[in-house]
């Protein structure tokens, strides 16, 4: 027999509430029979569910479908019910349902349940009852259910035995009570009997719940009860059933007491052992545990007084009784429920409430610690004290202390003496309740008191009058009270302490504490303190400062230079403090003490303090003392130096003779590095420049650094002594510290060993085990030791005094090793590689190379192929590298191969220019190299092979310089072949930003096509790069070029000039440098946008010459600039803006504390002072200087201003002439003025005057203007152009006009290529090399210049030398080019001169940003044109001579204007007129020939006009007509509204070639230049001189004079300008020549030309002369 228990499921707590069995079945094993099919039996009608979407009855198996429950039924089952018992053997599931929970009962509220985990089960103890259920519990999706029940009828079936239960009573218990504890299990067994089979027991409580039942036999069954399971405690009705299932069952009730036991039973008082009498007294039980208790008391005696219930769990009762009695009493309670009974009994002793005490005292406000007395009195007897017990008095004082005195001891003095006393004082402020109590056990009586304990106030707030910042001010309270007190303290800037009302309960122990301000300043302190009962409020005044630091004067000795005398003093904060505040100081120099002078002290700024001594030829000690304070703290510093002269000579250089230096690997490993770099590791080393104790290196001394390893040198032109330069490799470096001072310089070799050991090896190449390398390592003084390591093999070596030290090694395998050493000696450690790799590997014999012999451009491509010989070995990790010869791409091309026959190594290659390129070829292994190289030409039939651009600027790094003040011209050079299929030009610019390239979009002023103009201002300053795309029908080509535009400095001037003298009566002056200034991009007036810096400095001169010398002597600009602002004689703070004095302070501000108008005031209070005026004019972070030396005199001078009409700049261009005029702003009409210029030449620290100046000018001396001449000055020097002007009206007047002189462009070279040509067929390039120039700085540098990449310009001039026999002159001149390019390529030239075997001597002038302009004219640029006599006719029949002349022409010109360079076609029209000029053909007859009529010889209207004409001259007049057409056309290239015309330099070109066209009366008639002079030819042009030329009759010299001219000067910019003037005289063969610098023509400058300077500007097209009676320009020669 087996019993098992069944539990419930969810469903059953939904359907049937509280209801939960567990039964137990207890049957024999199946009988074999009970085996129907028992859903089938059933009507649909017994089927039930809990939900349906098809019906419950489709659960039987002979139905179709399945039962299917609703989609929201969470509580899912289907029943059947039997109309009588059944028995239940087995199950089977059909449908998605694969788990479920079967349910049976016999009255459908009691149920049995059994869990079925899988779809098919046979029952291990079959099931019983009337009702059968099944709850689903899962699905393989929606649930559906199909069931094949197996069992039979109870009833009916014959395996079932008929009896009913007779017997069920319980055999464990006495009675029918069930005693069960909280948290206890309790078993009951019943003895059954039953003649039936199948029983099944249940056992349930009245509320429903079941508990667990079981049948272990047929006579014997089990009900067990657990605690736990139940709900409460209680009592319940067990019920126990027994039932057959065939039969009636039997049941039995029983009575269940469930309760928790009583535990921990207690009794007490409220009192203790002692009860009040008369008065209730409380009890109170307390028990652990327990339930519905019934509580009995009893007292004394066993007298039951009373018995109380109490339901449910039971923990706290109280009973309450009242005494009368002065005894002793016990007390009993007896505490029972249904399971447990106990008692607890106590003793206690009842006595009287304490009453009739009386304490007294004095309540109010007192100080702490200040005493007052408690008393207490009674009128009791004796008796009633005793029954009162044991009484105390006790004192709570509310501060959470108390005092308790037992009264008992005074019993008897309690009624004949008047009570006792207790003397007491508060220590703590507050405010107190005072609470005395007489009490005993039972009670008390209560007396309470108020008391106010607070000190009173008498303190004061302590404190220093002087705050220290960074150390605070000490503050402390003076007679405080004992106890604590609220205050606030308002320090004045804002902070506040303040405190909270926690401090009253304590002491007063308020430390003395430290309050630091911030910031400095006069600060109101206000103290105010307080209590409840008292209050103080104080006031005081606190100066806070900052203290003057650490301070550091330097120097302290030494020598300061007797040059310029000047002492000067660093006083250096050494802590990183602010600025102490308000600071005097004393600055005594011995000579001069400058006393109570207000000072500001910055840290990372020392305060410069200098004195100039007057110290005369020997040297003097001085004794400086500097002494400075504030309030708070001072500072003194003392120095004893000496004013000394010096000589450069005696300049020293001091340094560490060698300096260790490790070597490194850097970078990644590459395959021509497979290490890495092999590098040094950088070391700094600090130089030091010594004179003897010399505290600075003085003034005007400029210091030219060179290492020796390679690096720039540095040009210093203010050092100081020490100079840390970081070298980068090792070596012996061989080094200059080249010192200058003036015209003084002086060299100062220096030797330098960077690294100390040395290691080396015999060989850097060889054959695997074959060749021994030999490594040696030495250098290393004292006892070293070298570790080698040769990545074979590791060895240490040891050697001493540097001796070398040497291993071996062979290298069996090919690769590539790098042995390095580590060599030491206790002072010295480096680590050391060899300086290159070691490679090791086999010998190969070659490599095959096949490259192109010429290709086409575009595409440009190549195929290159580098292999092995035929049946040669394989050759491993051979590299290959190529350098493909293109003009643009210079890179290095490599590959790495394992190179085998028939693998080669093939690279595809791009060409981007044309021309003759030297492919070069390297390859090598690990050991071993192979070298080879070829000619390739890259091609276009359509193309000249020299390209586009200048090559040499087709990289970023190298690109072409110009100014982005003037117009640029850029133009192709290529020509043209193929014309007829229609050149097109696409230009792109790209702005380039580092690596980066974005387009730009540009505006050209005009249409471009093979030119293009960048117009002044119209491009920013940076680096671009032009592209030109010349596409043709079928093939195109692409170059490009680099240009960077540099932005010129701001033009700095202030109005008066240079230099200035003003009376000290004027009581001030105006400052304009904004006037005059302007930006030098956009040009004059264009100042808006400036800002301006002003610097002042004030001397004690007499004159304006000693002002400037003394300038000059200090330094000059740089020298004002650097130390201006920190010497005594700074006047900044003497400038006005407005009328308002500036705020400045002379002895140290900021720069930021003046004015930076353009217009400044300076007030002028007395004379025989100079003022150094210096103005920093500054745009786009670009800043000129520009310096103004006004000498301030008692006399009364003019108001006199030198005005510069050429040749402003900051710099005088030497090859130009200078104009200038002396402009009186102050004279009347009526004044007679007089005036004497002078020339002086600075020369040693003075202005030494120049007698000769009458030689140096154009013009007189004694006029109000006057124009150098060019080439008049030296270069680098300075000189000073002065006038002194005397009138009636005033005292006499000095105007000074200072000068710089530029240097021209220097140290280059021009060559011509070829040597010798045909004037028809040749083409000839000139390039020019290594041309520098200082550009702004004062001086050449060979080491700066070079790096400068100043922007110049180049202009080639050819000129055609000619000889009577004796003497060579130039009868012309031929203008080829001018631009930024340092070469011109593709120039036809004419044909030479025929009486110097046909010579061109090329001129090539370089200008410099200024205007100046080196020549270079040597027989390096000279050539051999010669005309193709096959083209020159010899006679006026000739004509297949020009046809061939003119057939070529056609070709080249064709060519050339395809190509887009309008200058190029003129300069072929020049080359080809030269050839047949060279005939020199003349007409038959007597006719007057054109030159007669061009001389004015012959009336015009005497000649005849119908003369034959000869076929070569008809032939010649033809293309004249062409030719002046053509270069007409060239003039119109630029729109008459354009901003930038035609250049003067292509002007006078395209006028040259004009003059050669029509030289030659032969090649002209009427037809071919008059009329269509007058068609084309614009009357502002320079081509109408060709018009004017056949109408205009000859002048004589003398007929010059009185006509009006417009004649074009080049500036010192290289621009050109007009200027209009008037010819005076002539006499001598000069002629004398006025402009006018005004429009009303009344002011002028005189000029002296001479009379072939004069006819040289006129056959140049540079000067026109208006005719009296047609005022368009016209020109002539004489």
């Amino acid at each position: 027999m087996v019993g098992f228990v069944k539990c419930f499921g969810k469903m059953n707590y939904a359907v049937f509430g509280n209801i939960f069995l567990c039964l137990f079945s207890f049957l024999t094993a199946p009988t074999l029979g009970c085996s129907s099919n028992l859903l089938d039996t059933l009507a649909d009608s017994a089927f039930t569910a809990s939900s349906e979407i098809s019906s419950a009855s489709n659960i039987k198996p002979s139905k179709s479908g399945f039962w299917v429950p609703g989609g929201n039924d969470t509580d899912t089952f289907v029943q059947a019910t039997f109309s009588q018992p059944h028995k239940f053997v087995s199950l089977n599931l059909e449908g998605t349902t694969t788990a479920c929970d079967v349910m049976t009962s016999f009255d459908g509220v009691i149920w049995e349940s059994l869990a079925v985990p899988s779809a098919t089960l046979t029952f291990t103890q079959p099931l019983y009852g009337s009702y059968f259920r099944i709850v689903p519990t899962a699905c393989s999706g929606d649930c559906s259910l199909q069931v094949t029940l197996m069992g039979c009828d109870c009833a009916t079936d014959s395996s079932i035995t008929t009896g009913s239960v007779t017997y069920l009573e319980p055999t464990s218990l006495n009675d029918n009570f069930v005693r069960l504890s909280l948290n206890s299990i309790k078993s009951i067994s019943f003895a059954v009997q039953s003649s039936g089979s199948d029983l099944s027991v249940l056992a349930y409580l009245d509320n429903n719940d079941t508990v667990v039942s079981v049948l272990t036999s047929n006579t014997v069954a089990s009900v067990t009860l657990d605690s736990s399971k139940l709900p409460a405690l209680g009592t319940y009705l067990l019920r126990t059933e027994v039932q057959p299932c065939k039969g009636s069952g039997r049941n039995k009730d029983l009575i269940v007491y469930h309760e928790e036991a009583i535990t921990g039973l207690n009794l007490q008082t409220a009192y203790g052992t002692y009860i009040p009498l008369v008065d209730p007294a409380d009890f109170f039980v307390t028990m652990t545990t327990g339930s519905n208790v019934e509580i009995e008391w009893m007292v004394d005696q066993n007298m039951t007084t009373c018995i109380d219930a109490y339901q449910g769990v039971v923990r706290n009762v109280v009973k309450t009784f009242t005494f009368t009695e002065m005894r002793s009493y016990n007390i009993t309670v007896f505490v029972r429920n249904g399971v447990t009974s106990t008692h607890k009994t106590i003793n206690v002793m009842g006595i009287r409430r304490p009453v009739n005490f009386v304490v007294e005292t004095t309540p109010g406000l007192y100080s702490t610690q200040e005493p007052f007395v408690v008393t207490l009195t009674n009128n009791l007897t004796i008796t009633e004290v005793i029954s009162m017990g044991e009484l105390y008095l006790e004192v709570l004082y509310g501060n959470g202390q108390n005092d308790t005195t037992r009264l008992n001891p005074l019993f008897q003095n309690i009624t004949s003496v008047d009570g006792s006393s207790l003397t007491c004082q508060y220590l703590i402020q507050g405010n107190y309740t005072l609470v005395a109590k007489v009490r005993n056990a039972v009670g008390y009586q209560l007396f309470n008191f108020s008391f106010y304990a607070w000190d009173r106030l008498n303190m004061t707030l302590n404190s220093s009058s002087l705050s220290t910042i960074g150390i605070g001010s000490t503050f402390n309270f003076l007679n405080p009270p004992n106890a604590g007190f609220r205050y606030t303290i308002e320090y004045g800037n804002g902070d506040m302490a303040t405190t909270t009302d926690l401090i009253y309960y304590s002491n007063f122990s308020v430390t003395p504490w430290v309050f630091d301000y911030p910031v400095p300043g006069r600060y109101t302190v206000i103290m105010a303190a307080w209590n409840p009962f008292y209050a103080v409020v104080q006031t005081f005044d606190i100066t806070a400062q900052h203290p003057i630091p650490t301070m550091k004067l330097n120097p302290t000795g030494g020598d300061f230079p007797i040059d310029d005398g000047f002492g000067i003093f660093n006083i250096t904060m050494m802590e990183d403090r602010p600025s102490p505040t308000n600071v005097t100081c004393k600055f005594d120099f011995e000579d001069e003490s400058f006393d109570n002078q207000p000072t500001t002290f910055v840290y990372g700024s020392p305060l410069t303090k200098s004195y100039q001594y007057d110290v005369k030829n020997s040297a003097k000690s001085k004794k400086v003392l500097f002494e400075c304070s504030n309030l708070v703290s001072s500072w003194t510093g003392f120095a004893n130096v000496t004013i000394r002269d010096f000589d450069i000579a005696d300049f020293i250089v001091n340094h560490p003779p060698e300096v260790p230096m490790n070597m490194t690997l850097r970078g990644n490993a590459t395959e021509l590095q497979p290490f890495g770099e092999i590098g040094s590791v950088p070391v700094a080393v600090t130089f030091s420049a010594q004179l003897y104790q010399m505290n600075y290196v003085p003034p005007r001394v400029q210091f030219e650094w060179d290492f020796g390893d390679g690096s720039p040198p540095v040009v210093l032109s203010k050092p100081t002594f020490n100079y840390t330069h970081q070298f980068q490799d090792r070596g012996i470096f061989n080094g200059i510290l080249k010192v200058i001072y003036g015209s003084k310089k002086e060299e100062i070799p220096f030797e330098i060993k960077m690294g100390v050991a040395n290691f080396s090896s015999d060989k850097y190449e060889g054959s695997p085990g074959k060749d021994v390398f030999t490594f040696t390592a030495k250098d290393l003084l004292g006892t070293a030791a070298y570790e080698m390591d040769l990545s074979i093999k590791q060895i240490t070596l040891t050697a001493s005094a540097g001796i070398p030290v040497s291993e071996t090694a062979i290298y069996n395998l090919r690769g590539q090793y790098l042995p390095k050493v580590i060599a030491y000696n206790g002072t010295v450690t480096e680590l050391l590689y060899l300086p290159f790799h070691v490679g090791v590997d086999y010998v190969f014999v070659g490599i095959n190379m096949t490259v192109p012999s010429e290709l086409e451009l575009p595409p440009g491509n190549a195929v290159f192929i580098f292999g092995v010989p035929d049946g040669a070995d394989p050759v491993l990790d051979i590299r290959c590298e190529f350098i493909s010869g293109d003009r643009i791409d210079k890179a290095i091309h490599a590959r790495l191969k394992n190179l085998t026959d028939g693998d080669p190594i093939v690279y595809n290659y791009q060409y981007l220019t044309l021309g003759f390129h030297f492919f070069q070829l390297l390859c090598k292994n690990f050991a071993h190299t192979y070298t080879n190289n070829s000619i390739i030409l890259v091609k276009n039939e359509c193309f000249s092979i020299n390209g586009i651009f200048d090559r040499q600027y087709s990289n970023r790094t190298t690109p072409m310089i110009v100014l982005t003040s003037k117009d640029v011209d850029l133009a192709s050079r290529m020509l043209v072949y193929c014309p007829e299929r229609g050149p097109d030009y696409d230009w792109t610019y790209y702005n380039v930003t580092g690596m980066d390239e974005d387009v730009y979009n540009y505006t050209p002023v005009f249409r471009p096509t093979g030119s293009v103009r960048f117009a002044k201002g119209s491009i920013p300053a940076g680096l671009y790069k032009v592209s030109l795309n010349v596409t043709l029908d079928g093939t195109w080509m692409q170059e490009y070029t680099f240009i960077k535009f540099e932005k010129p400095k701001p033009y700095a001037h202030i109005v008066r000039g240079s230099k200035y003298i003003v009376s000290f009566t004027s009581g001030e002056i105006d400052l304009d440098a904004k006037t005059e200034s302007y930006d030098a991009q956009l040009g004059y007036g264009f100042n808006e946008e400036l800002t301006f810096t002003w610097y002042c400095n004030k001397e004690l001169t007499s004159d304006i010459i000693e002002l400037d010398e003394l300038y000059n002597r200090n330094g000059g600009l740089d020298y004002y600039i650097s130390y201006g602002p920190s010497l005594a004689n700074d006047c900044r703070n003497l400038f006005r803006v407005g009328g308002n004095l500036t705020s400045g302070n002379t002895t140290n501000s900021t720069d930021s504390a003046f004015p930076t108008n353009g217009v400044i005031t300076l007030p002028l209070s007395e004379p025989n002072v100079g003022f150094v005026i210096v103005v920093a004019v500054a745009k786009d972070e670009l800043v000129s200087y520009y310096t103004q030396l006004l000498q301030v005199v008692s006399s009364i001078p003019h108001d006199v201003n030198i005005v510069c009409s050429m040749n402003c700049l900051e710099k005088y261009a030497v090859t130009s002439m200078l104009s200038i005029t002396a402009i009186c702003y102050d004279c009347t009409p009526n004044a007679v003025l007089e005036y004497e210029w002078k020339l002086q030449h600075f020369i040693n620290g003075t202005y030494e005057d120049i007698p000769s100046l009458i030689n140096m000018t154009e013009t007189p001396i004694n006029e109000a203007f006057i124009t150098l001449k060019a080439n008049q000055l030296t270069p680098g020097e300075r000189y000073t152009l002065s006038v002194n002007m005397t009138s009636n009206e005033k005292d006499p007047t000095l105007a000074v006009w200072g000068i710089l002189v530029n240097y021209p462009p220097y140290n280059g070279t021009c060559v011509t290529d070829p040597k010798s040509g045909n004037a028809s067929t040749s083409s000839f390039s000139v390039i020019c090399l290594d041309w520098r120039d200082e550009g702004i700085y004062a001086e050449r540098s060979d080491t700066r210049d070079p790096t400068l990449n100043e922007p110049l310009v180049y202009e080639y001039v050819a000129y055609i030398p000619e000889t009577d026999g004796s003497t060579k002159y130039y009868q012309s001149a031929v203008p080829i080019f001018r631009g930024s390019e340092s070469t011109a390529t593709e120039l036809p030239l004419p044909v030479g001169s025929e009486t110097l075997d046909y010579k061109i001597e090329i001129e090539v002038r370089i200008y410099d940003r200024y205007g100046d302009f080196a020549v270079f004219h040597h027989a390096d640029t000279e050539v051999r044109v010669v005309p193709d006599t096959s083209m020159v006719p010899t006679n006026l029949q000739d004509t297949g001579a020009l046809d061939e002349l003119f057939s070529v022409f056609d070709r080249n010109y064709t060519i050339t204007d395809a190509g887009g360079n309008s200058m190029a076609v003129v300069r072929l029209i020049q080359s080809t007129t030269s050839i047949y000029l060279s005939s020199h053909l003349k007409t038959n007859g007597t006719v007057t020939s054109t030159s007669d009529l061009f001389s004015g010889a012959v009336d015009q209207t005497e000649v005849v006009e119908d003369l034959p004409v000869e076929p070569v001259q008809e032939q010649l007049i033809q293309r004249t007509r062409q030719f002046t057409e053509i270069l007409l056309n060239a003039t119109t290239q630029t729109p008459a509204t354009s901003d930038s015309p035609m250049s003067a330099a292509n002007a006078r070109q395209v006028a040259r070639s004009f003059a050669a066209c029509v030289s030659n009366p032969i090649s002209m008639d009427d037809a071919s230049v008059i009329d269509r002079g007058l068609q084309r030819v614009k009357s502002d042009t320079v081509l109408e001189f060709f018009h004017r030329r056949r109408n205009t009759p000859k002048y004589k010299a003398s007929d010059l004079v009185g006509k009006a001219i417009i004649h074009t000067w080049t500036l010192e910019n290289g621009e050109n300008k007009e200027y209009e003037g008037e010819i005076r005289g002539f006499e001598d063969g000069v002629f004398k020549v006025v402009y006018w610098d005004d429009k009303e023509k009344k002011e002028g400058n005189e000029f002296e030309l001479t009379e072939r300077e004069i006819n040289i500007d006129i056959q140049e097209g540079n000067l026109f002369i208006k005719d009296t009676t047609n005022l368009d320009h016209c020109y002539s020669t004489f």
